[in-house]
């Protein structure tokens, strides 16, 4: 008697082609004589002309109890365990894309951004600027307009849709991120509008992040105090934290105009600043 295992190909066990199990002749006047064989953790794609037995002789099956009364033979066939671990590891072991490939889908998808032909399903207006674009993908992209679409407003299934008090070039410029998924240089006058846009469109945080880690490292002394004037209006407290430290950093360069504009803005935020430095004042004098 064999248990014959076929080309795995050929087999269920091409998704798992590892298991264990047990082949069992019964005894039916002794159980504790059952003929037991058992096959732990088989690769089927290495062995696939497997053949086990169970040395039971022809001559002992009626004598020694293998046949019922009725004169059956029974075997039986036990998958104790698959071997999970087996498919868990050749999951971990996929390669993933290469950049180039992921590159070359990025690449595609902007190209149907700049030139969508008869594919765009919606208009969107911005400003003096309108763009053709997919709802597939920016559902997929942008949690914003995901929720817009599959909510019952009247926004939700037109093919026109204008998105009032936006930059439209932040926008150009989010919309290649969502094709692409590569956030471009722009101009340093467009990184507030872009990542309040971000933020508003619930893109993810590391966009939102970006613009403004960009913002920090192009900061001057003729920028900065504009710059805080806008994250204390966000109420983007560890912004407003980093630029407060470059400004007490940069003070003796500081030009007036922006002192004085940061007084008729935001008193609270000059005092704020005046604190700032007179404690920075007072540890350079302890060093000292």
């Amino acid at each position: 008697m064999f248990l014959i295992c076929v080309d795995a190909g050929t087999t269920p066990f091409q998704l798992c082609p590892c298991a264990s199990f047990s082949l069992i002749a019964k005894n039916f006047k002794d159980q504790s004589k059952d003929k037991i064989e058992r096959f732990n953790d088989v690769v089927f794609h290495k062995l696939p002309d497997l053949a086990r037995g169970l040395n039971v002789a022809l001559s002992d099956i009626a004598s020694d109890g293998y046949l019922s009364k009725d004169g059956n033979l029974t075997l039986r066939v036990e998958i104790s365990s698959v071997c999970a671990n087996w498919v868990k590891t050749r999951q971990l072991q996929q390669p993933a894309l290469p950049p180039s490939m992921l590159e070359v889908l990025g690449g595609d998808l902007l190209a149907l951004l700049d030139e969508p032909g008869d594919t765009a399903d919606l208009t969107i207006t911005a400003g003096d600027r309108t763009f053709h674009v997919h709802r597939a993908i920016l559902t997929g992209r942008c949690p914003y307009f995901k929720t817009l679409f599959a909510a019952a407003f009247a926004d939700s299934s037109a093919k026109e849709l204008t998105l009032a008090d936006t930059n439209p070039d932040a926008l150009a410029l989010l919309l290649r991120y969502m094709y692409g998924g590569v956030l471009d240089d722009c101009a340093r006058e467009l990184l507030k509008p872009a990542a309040a846009l971000a933020d508003r469109l619930l893109l993810a945080a590391d966009v939102y992040g970006t613009l403004l880690q960009r913002l920090r490292c192009t900061a001057t002394h003729e920028t900065i105090v504009e710059d805080m004037l806008w994250a204390d209006g966000r109420g983007d407290k560890q912004l407003l934290d980093d630029l407060q430290q470059e400004y007490l950093d940069r003070i003796d360069c500081a030009k007036t105009k922006g002192v004085d504009l940061l007084a008729q803005r935001s008193p609270q935020l000059m005092a704020r600043l005046f604190k700032a430095l007179a404690s920075s004042s007072s540890k350079r004098q302890r060093t000292c």
